[in-house]
C-alpha cells in the first residue's frame, strides 16, 4: 500500500503563528532599542556642537552671559531640547569677569528621559554631559 503525504499551506499556520508569536516582540525591542540609541547619539552630538559654540561666543570680548545662554538654547532648540529639560552652567559663573588667558568652561547636561522620542525603556537613567574648554580672549 502506498501512502501519500499532502503538504498545505493550511498545515503549517499554527506553526507560523507560534514562530512569529516568539520572533516578533524580539524585533521590535531590536527596533525601538535602535531607535532609542539613534536619539541618543544624535542628542550627544546636538549637546557638544552647544557647549562648544556656547564656549566660542563666551570668550570673545563683547559677548554677555546671556549671549552664551541664548547660543545655547538656539542650538539645542533645533534638536527639539526644550529649554527647561538641560542645565547650563559656566565656569566662572559671569563670563564677562575673566581676562585674557582664563579658562572658560560652559558644561550642558540633560537626563535623557527629557528628550527621548519614546518611552526610554533602556537609557532611563541616562544623563548625556558635555563640556568644552577655551581661553579667554577678553583683556
Amino acid at each position: 500500500m502506498l501512502l501519500s503525504r499532502k503538504t498545505s499551506a493550511f498545515g503549517r499556520s499554527g506553526a507560523a503563528m507560534v514562530e512569529a508569536a516568539l520572533v516578533l516582540p524580539v524585533l521590535v525591542l531590536l527596533i525601538f532599542g535602535f531607535m532609542e540609541m539613534a536619539r541618543m547619539g544624535m542628542a550627544f552630538q546636538l549637546i557638544t556642537n552647544a557647549a562648544i559654540q556656547s564656549c566660542r561666543i563666551a570668550v570673545i570680548d563683547g559677548y554677555t552671559q546671556a549671549d552664551v545662554t541664548t547660543r545655547a538654547q538656539s542650538i539645542l532648540a533645533s534638536g527639539g531640547i526644550a529649554p527647561n529639560s538641560y542645565t547650563l552652567a559656566t565656569t566662572p559663573a559671569n563670563v564677562t569677569t575673566t581676562h585674557h588667558g582664563d579658562a572658560v568652561t560652559v558644561s550642558i547636561s540633560v537626563p535623557y528621559s527629557n528628550i527621548a522620542w519614546l518611552t526610554p525603556m533602556f537609557l532611563s537613567s541616562t544623563t548625556l554631559k558635555a563640556s568644552a574648554t577655551h581661553t579667554s580672549e577678553r583683556p
